[in-house]
This record gives C-alpha cells, sequence and structure tokens, in this order.
C-alpha cells in the first residue's frame, strides 16, 4: 500500500527479507539527496518539455503577426454600445506603432499619426494593422477606352483608374481616368 510491499512474517521464515545493513547515518543522508537530485531532474526534465509542447501548441493557432516600429494600424473602439455584429468596431483615426515590445511582448506603444505626443499603450488585441491598397498592373486583353458607366455592380477606382469585376471575378483595367473623375464616381446602387 502506498509504495511499499508489506512485510509479512513468512517473509522472515523464506529468507526474502534482507536484513538491515550496518552503515553510517550519513552514507544514507548521501544516498538519499541523490535519490532526490535525480527524481527533481526528471520531473524538471519532463515540465519544461511540456511548456515546450504547450508553447508550440499555442503558436499554431496565432493569427496576428507583430506589429514594427512606424507601421500604421487602426485603433478598436471600445465605447462601442448595441450589437457588434453590424457595426464598425475599429476607430477611423489612424495610429502610428511608437514603440514595440522587445520579445515576446504584447503592448505597443501607440500615437495617432497627426499628433506623435498622444501617446497610449495598448494590447496586441486591441490594434489592427493597416493595409495599403495594391492596385493591378493593365490587362493586356482589355483595350483602355472602353466605356462603363459608374453604376455598373461590381467596379472599383483604385489611383485614378477604373476596375470591372467580370463574371470570373477577375478585375481587369477598363479605362483611364484622371483624379477629378474618379472622385465623381459614386458607389453603385445597393442590389
Amino acid at each position: 500500500m502506498f509504495g511499499q510491499e508489506p512485510r509479512l512474517p513468512i517473509d522472515f521464515l523464506l529468507g526474502r527479507v534482507q536484513e538491515p545493513v550496518e552503515g553510517r547515518v550519513h552514507d544514507w543522508i548521501l544516498e538519499h539527496q541523490t535519490r532526490l537530485q535525480v527524481g527533481f531532474e526528471g520531473a524538471r526534465e519532463r515540465l519544461r518539455l511540456a511548456t515546450e509542447q504547450r508553447k508550440a501548441q499555442h503558436d499554431q493557432h496565432l493569427r496576428d503577426a507583430p506589429l514594427k516600429e512606424g507601421q500604421q494600424v487602426y485603433l478598436r473602439n471600445v465605447g462601442v454600445r448595441g450589437r457588434h455584429k453590424i457595426q464598425d468596431v475599429w476607430s477611423a483615426v489612424v495610429y502610428q506603432v511608437v514603440r514595440a515590445p522587445i520579445g515576446q511582448g504584447s503592448v505597443y506603444t501607440i500615437a495617432p499619426i497627426g499628433d506623435l505626443s498622444q501617446v497610449r499603450q495598448v494590447h496586441r488585441t486591441l490594434l489592427k494593422a493597416r493595409r495599403e491598397k495594391n492596385c493591378p498592373e493593365q490587362d493586356s486583353g482589355v483595350e483602355a477606352g472602353h466605356q462603363v458607366t459608374p453604376h455598373s455592380p461590381l467596379y472599383e477606382v483604385c489611383e485614378g483608374n477604373l476596375f470591372l469585376w467580370d463574371q470570373g471575378l477577375s478585375r481587369l483595367l477598363v479605362t483611364q481616368r484622371n483624379q477629378e473623375q474618379s472622385r465623381r464616381l459614386q458607389p453603385p446602387p445597393p442590389l
């Protein structure tokens, strides 16, 4: 029971029980210390391996890459009331990362782009990286100057160029317009 074999009188008669060995108490203490150290080192190694496995498992589910200093980000608007499903939870103010955490940290120092003196420290979960819009190059199969109305259901304006989404949902450059004409285009009516 509890990890010890019981000593029965029959064991003494059959000679299964070893006689206590005479020795010094100091020798027993040294032997006991070495046994405890071996046990502690084994437990410490198993804990280290379990920690590494937990970290590897956790890191597989990370979604956001770390932000760099100078990168533009949006801040989550935590004051939004009501249903969060249909509201824009990101603030319209664009912030810049002033200081990124060193190593495994997750608290960033940010400031609005217009006023870098208003510094805030926020957690990574409240930040969203701002992505630049990349425009495609002109497709050789479509001639520039082809007329498309601004009320086409699938169109997009990028850097003064009008792009049309075809039925296969690939973006094609239809016509090049100057900046003034691009600003006058209105979004398509709701379907």
